[in-house]
């Protein structure tokens, strides 16, 4: 399970669209952390018994909500949200 602050979610989207040109809900942007967190956090890969090897050939896809049903308007008040 991941948790993220809302920030984060709004920081990660402003990254996003400015290095992908993609936008997304915020909500959206909670499954892309995953990685970088079992990554960051070896007691949790020693937990669940991910090897280095393991970790090297793993594929995360995010379902990831599109913004394009977002106004316009709103989707820049989450952009200027971001840091």
């Amino acid at each position: 399970f991941n948790t993220l602050s809302d920030q984060t979610m709004y920081d990660m989207l402003g990254w996003l669209a400015q290095e992908e040109g993609i936008r997304l809900e915020p909500s959206a942007l909670a499954g892309m952390a995953g990685p970088q967190r079992v990554c960051a956090s070896v007691s949790y890969q020693q937990m669940h018994g991910f090897s280095a090897e393991q970790l090297r050939n793993t594929t995360h896809l995010v379902w990831a909500t599109g913004g394009g049903m977002v106004p316009e308007e709103e989707m820049n008040q989450y952009l200027a949200k971001g840091r």
